[in-house]
């Protein structure tokens, strides 16, 4: 499934796009927005697979919008003047629809998503946890920078957060892809988050994480190769 959010002050052409994504078999659309600020909010705190963004937001514009929130999400941008659609490129998006939006532009538009992100060999590139006694959350491989052990349980560490949840390092790497490695019995780390590192230890978001004897030789060659 495709996660979806739509933004729009116009609640006709918001009204529109919804009833045309609800046709969609592939998308599951998660919110919809009248309020950018509301939409501003939520996609600090939440990811989505895509968003369809109107640029003639009340108070804000669209572009700027989805460039301050520094997403990760792919987006389309709707409007009703096509001069938008060159100032739009410096938030790289899959596509610009002009109003009235129609369901060829919007099918287009999930089929590049799908094509970008789906159509490589059906790459898994999230799994889920159950952190405690919460809900589930979605955990997304690219966003990971280090896991620790601590028995039973894992700590996965991210920029800004992390999350601790009743599994063992010995499942998780069955499900991690090749660019994570272990370093140490109790840690296992992000290739691609890597700063700097020397025989002792590796950095990662300025934290100090352990290299043990018997994964330095062929974690150093696995660094220096990547």
């Amino acid at each position: 499934m495709i996660n979806v959010v739509t933004i729009d002050d116009n609640k006709v052409d918001l009204d529109r796009i919804n009833l045309i994504l609800y046709q969609i078999k592939e998308v599951n659309l998660v919110r919809t927005f009248l309020n950018a600020y509301k939409a501003k909010d939520f996609l600090m705190k939440n990811r989505v697979d895509l968003i369809f963004s109107d640029i003639e937001i009340k108070n804000i514009n669209g572009i700027n919008l989805l460039t301050e929130i520094k997403r990760k999400s792919e987006v389309v941008f709707m409007s009703n003047y096509s001069e938008y659609a060159a100032k739009s490129f410096k938030a790289s998006p899959l596509n610009y629809l002009l109003k009235p939006v129609l369901k060829e532009g919007v099918l287009t538009s999930i089929e590049r998503y799908k094509e970008r992100n789906l159509n490589q060999g059906e790459v898994v590139r999230f799994f889920f946890i159950k952190e405690k006694k919460s809900e589930y959350i979605k955990i997304y491989f690219d966003e990971i920078n280090y896991i620790e052990s601590n028995g039973d349980y894992l700590k996965i560490f991210f920029s800004d957060t992390e999350y601790e949840t009743l599994l063992t390092l010995k499942k998780i790497l069955k499900i991690l892809p090749k660019n994570f490695s272990r370093t140490h019995r109790s840690y296992i780390i992000n290739i691609r988050k890597v700063e700097n590192f020397n025989t002792e230890s590796i950095y990662i978001n300025k934290q100090q994480i352990p290299i043990s004897r018997a994964y330095r030789s062929k974690l150093r060659d696995t660094l220096l190769k990547s």
